[in-house]
């Protein structure tokens, strides 16, 4: 008899990785920073930002090799004192599959 775990089903689990990065940055690189992030391959949405520099960024991606990508990134941009995971789930959705 078969392991039911390995019995095939019509449902198929999608994986969406949700995270949240804190990034520190100087406050004088904040508008070049934003006008960048707009244009970054990952679509991040700036949750809450400070006047001092200090922003919280949420993404959602299929892919978690896209969030260690976002993180070197923006380390590589001119300013950033800091950039952080903060927060990661994997969120599993079943769908049926065709």
């Amino acid at each position: 008899m078969k392991n039911a775990e390995m019995i095939a089903t019509d449902t198929h689990q999608a994986k969406l990785h949700v995270a949240s990065l804190a990034v520190h940055l100087m406050p004088q690189q904040l508008a070049s920073f934003k006008r960048w992030l707009a244009g970054f391959a990952v679509p991040t949405e700036i949750h809450a930002e400070s006047t001092e520099g200090k922003l919280v960024l949420v993404l959602e991606t299929h892919n978690d090799k896209d969030i260690s990508t976002l993180i070197s990134a923006i380390n590589s941009q001119t300013g950033i004192i800091s950039a952080a995971l903060v927060y990661h789930e994997i969120v599993t959705e079943e769908t049926d599959t065709p």
